[in-house]
């Protein structure tokens, strides 16, 4: 794995077999649930981002997908997760079925103030996302959230879930911010390193009926509660890397068995 620029990576033959064998195991998490495996697209219109409050909330962190040569703004948006892709498709919908679960992997992008080894322009995100009633969607991330921890362990030499609240909050969504670390509606994955800050590779999100409302999305009339267990992908391949090595031959058996 060798990084190329500031911003991106690039993935040697042996980072590649990493790289997939991780997310055919995150994707394997819900196989047996019944998950939904499903393709996004590249984009996503402002007028969507706009009603689920994103540019209040993420301005510095959304990106334009601008044509080179024009003096008219686009109005199509890079994604920065992709669990907004199923939200988007279900916009104004009644679904049938109460309890779901689906599962996408994605291309994300988001602006920072700086780019480093934990944060890059693009990066690919593996998200289960969870729909239906509270008790169900609290449960199953719960359980998701038990195995990916009980994998992280024997990958890891120190890793733990923490309550989280969004970084790309803006202080005038600190309200938001505080409601999330109150009612402990978001957990991260965090890789202690001896001599740098802990790096989160994973994330559990609950959003309570955010979505529902905002989108006008019911299940047999009614508005549900979702959430999300996302993955960083790149993420976890430099973890690995950081604290093993490089070579495959020294990675943890968990690993080696993905490969």
């Amino acid at each position: 794995m060798q990084q190329f620029q500031d911003q991106q990576y690039f993935y040697s033959q042996k980072h590649v077999k990493l790289f997939h064998g991780l997310d055919r195991y995150f994707s394997s998490l819900v196989s047996n649930l019944g998950a939904d495996e499903q393709i996004y697209p590249s984009l996503l219109p402002k007028k969507f981002l706009e009603k689920i409050d994103y540019f209040n909330s993420f301005p510095h962190v959304g990106l334009r997908a601008q044509p080179l040569l024009s003096n008219i703004d686009s109005t199509n948006f890079l994604p920065s997760a992709v669990c907004y892709h199923l939200f988007h498709h279900l916009e104004g919908k009644d679904i049938s079925q109460r309890n779901s679960i689906f599962t996408s992997v994605g291309r994300c992008y988001r602006q920072e103030e700086e780019y480093h080894y934990a944060r890059l322009a693009a990066f690919t995100m593996r998200e289960i996302i969870v729909i239906g009633e509270p008790a169900y969607v609290t449960k199953t991330l719960e359980i998701l959230s038990n195995r990916i921890l009980d994998f992280a362990r024997q990958t890891f030499k120190n890793v733990y879930f923490e309550k989280a609240a969004d970084p790309f909050y803006l202080p005038s969504a600190k309200g938001q911010k505080l409601y999330q670390q109150l009612k402990n509606l978001k957990q991260e994955l965090l890789v202690k390193f001896e001599h740098d800050k802990p790096v989160a590779i994973s994330s559990c999100n609950q959003h309570e009926r955010f979505f529902s409302r905002k989108l006008d999305i019911r299940s047999k009339g009614k508005y549900f509660h979702s959430g999300c267990l996302a993955f960083g992908i790149d993420r976890w391949v430099w973890a690995i890397c950081k604290q093993h090595s490089q070579m495959p031959q020294k990675w943890p058996s968990k690993i080696k068995q993905l490969l």
